[in-house]
């Protein structure tokens, strides 16, 4: 009695740890848009697995001012001409989990250079990620980095030993009522 309980409640504790998901291998999407968050007039849909390592410069109609590098935990934008975002209701680019195999996405501001740039530029919901430039200009000098992170997904084999603990903790506890109901 007391090794079906000590193993269920080992199952269960084993079962509950989860980290969050890095980026590394996975596919993202990056779409720029504008002048509003259903339209994307210059940019094809940009699709890249991402390594860590290789700056991304988003093909189109449209002269490009950004390389953005995606690493484990984050996205890096390098600026690489002057200008500034025309006013619109959105001027910037959505991100997504193109396979659906990261958990649900945050974000927020890790450095940023940019004069104006602030956490309500950024909004996120479980599946995408928006930054909105709109308004703000930038220089050959201007640097933005962003901490991004997704959920741990559990994996099959996490589902099976949480269940196989729930399991054996219901077995554990029939029998104490067992035994006390043959006691009485």
């Amino acid at each position: 009695m007391k090794k079906i309980t000590t193993l269920a409640i080992f199952s269960l504790i084993a079962s509950g740890q989860a980290h969050a998901e890095g980026l590394l291998g996975k596919r993202v999407g990056i779409r720029y848009m504008f002048p509003n968050e259903g339209r994307s007039i210059y940019y094809p849909d940009t699709i890249v697995t991402v390594d860590g390592h290789t700056p991304i410069n988003i093909e189109g109609n449209f002269p490009r001012n950004f390389l953005m590098t995606f690493t484990d935990t984050g996205l890096d934008v390098t600026f690489i001409v002057n200008n500034y975002w025309n006013p619109a209701s959105f001027n910037g680019f959505k991100i997504w989990d193109v396979d659906g195999t990261l958990g649900d996405f945050t974000a927020s501001i890790a450095s940023s250079n940019m004069a104006g740039l602030t956490a309500s530029n950024i909004r996120y919901d479980q599946n995408n990620i928006w930054v909105n430039w709109q308004g703000l200009s930038f220089n050959t000098a201007t640097r933005v980095s962003f901490n991004i992170t997704a959920a741990a997904v559990p994996e099959p084999a996490t589902w099976a030993l949480m269940l196989t603990g729930l399991g054996l903790t219901g077995l554990s506890l029939r029998r104490r009522a067992r035994g006390a109901s043959a006691l009485a």
